[in-house]
């Protein structure tokens, strides 16, 4: 947008600035550039402040998300319980051979039961009934 200046007469017109209209003009443009370069730089120093800011926040998160698994409920079942519910997940096939997608029952309900920690899992998932 243009500011109002002693050549503000020649916009929208077909006339042709003077030598010292056009002094004014090449001014204009080289200040403006200088402008507009500062501007980028700044919105530069912006964006590199916003991106180490949004990856401070995917780690405050993660360790919310982390630390809340710590007081999900299904953590204060005794592992004997939560074994029996997982033993009774368990699909009964006649060739008693035990073909269980990990996305089905009962290792999906391992996996939601322990969000927290892989140790917990391999431990519900094998302990006794």
């Amino acid at each position: 947008m243009a500011r109002k200046t002693s050549i503000f007469h020649l916009f929208n017109t077909t006339h042709f600035p003077t030598a010292a209209e056009a002094g004014t003009v090449r001014k204009i443009i080289a200040d403006s550039n200088d402008e507009l370069s500062k501007l980028r730089n700044q919105v530069t120093v912006l964006r590199n402040k916003l991106s180490k800011l949004l990856a401070k926040c995917d780690l405050v998160e993660e360790r919310i998300k982390v630390h809340g698994a710590l007081l999900a409920p299904i953590r204060r079942l005794p592992q004997e319980i939560l074994s029996e519910i997982f033993l009774h997940c368990l699909p009964v096939y006649p060739d008693h051979f035990l073909r269980v997608p990990f996305k089905d029952a009962p290792c999906s309900f391992a996996r939601f039961a322990c969000i927290g920690g892989k140790s917990h899992d391999a431990h519900v998932a094998s302990g006794p009934p």
